[in-house]
């Protein structure tokens, strides 16, 4: 929805069935149901984000999804004002929203990790299967986790694109909708101790985030990923994405590829990955550490020896990111 002339809000709302519900909203007047939401914030609750949009002219209020819940308002001049996790709803460009929890540790956050999922792996699984979450929380870090099912962190999806595979967040989608709309929470600011990381494709998308927005990212991890998918030409994932290599060379080798944007590179890289990987083989990770030694520019490579492709090696790597990040400060 940006771009459409819009003035944007953000309400949180709450769960309590003492309360009578509010389903929905259209075209009532602004300034009567921003009231009545300022009137509500007096109660504690636990906060889950949707958004809303307000008209320039405000004499009219819509709110573009809304369950059926009460709520209270936050203008977003007031600034970062998240102190409890969240759970962000947001459309951009798309005919269905993404979902993206924010994860808040005690006290005002000295930093943000945004924390990006392999291919169909679920946006939870940082906080669920490894130890990431509690351990970033307490070292003060907020926890940005965008649900992105099948996405390869593509720019743009293509004609050849599968069609199952059309709906799924594209990493456009996440430079001009999503990091925008948590900004405007408070998060992610240029020049704050932010750090973008992922696991798998997720890594891929770490990688081209940190290029693609470099004035963010004070550091980049990136665990048993893949970077450049010209030395790959029969995979699976990019041949569903792009096309045929054979038919689409550009796309291949100039699209979201990090051999060709690393003169954008700013932030350190830690890159990790297992010998025994047999799913995204180490070879990956071995390029684009041959990429950042040759342009000479700072990193970290860790191969463990024993591990593969599974949460349990990422959770190994947990404490060296987070130190690296640390250490970037």
């Amino acid at each position: 929805m940006r771009g459409v002339n819009f003035q944007w809000r953000t309400i949180g709302f709450f769960l309590n069935p003492v309360i009578a519900p509010v389903v929905a909203y259209k075209m009532v007047p602004g300034d009567a149901i921003c009231s009545y939401l300022r009137s509500m914030s007096k109660f504690h609750f636990s906060l889950i984000l949707a958004l809303v949009s307000c008209k320039d002219s405000p004499e009219s209020t819509t709110i573009e999804q809304l369950d059926s819940i009460p709520v209270i308002a936050q203008e977003k001049e007031m600034g970062p004002l998240l102190t409890e996790d969240t759970i962000l709803w947001i459309h951009g460009n798309r005919e269905d929203s993404v979902e993206v929890i924010i994860r808040m540790p005690e006290g005002n956050p000295k930093g943000s990790i945004l924390a990006l999922p392999g291919w169909n792996y679920p946006n939870t699984g940082w906080c669920d299967s490894t130890h990431l979450c509690e351990e970033a929380m307490k070292r003060g870090y907020a926890i940005i986790l965008p649900e992105m099912g099948k996405s390869i962190y593509c720019s743009k999806i293509y004609p050849e694109t599968r069609s199952d595979w059309q709906r799924y967040p594209t990493r456009t989608w996440m430079t001009d909708h999503m990091i925008p709309t948590i900004q405007d929470l408070g998060l992610l600011q240029p020049g704050d101790p932010n750090f973008v990381m992922g696991l798998s494709t997720g890594a891929r998308g770490a990688m081209l985030l940190g290029l693609d927005r470099p004035k963010i990212w004070q550091g980049i991890a990136v665990l048993s990923g893949d970077f450049d998918q010209s030395q790959f030409p029969s995979d699976n994932l990019y041949c569903g994405y792009y096309g045929p290599m054979d038919q689409f060379p550009e796309r291949w080798e100039y699209h979201d590829n990090t051999a060709q944007m690393i003169e954008k590179l700013r932030a350190p890289v830690y890159i990790g990955h297992g010998a025994k990987d047999e799913v995204v083989e180490l070879k990956h990770s071995e390029i684009l550490a041959d990429l950042l030694k040759s342009d000479n520019r700072t990193y970290v490579f860790n191969v463990n020896p024993e591990a593969s492709h599974n949460y349990s090696y990422w959770n190994s790597e947990v404490d060296s990111v987070l130190t690296f990040f640390d250490q970037q400060q």
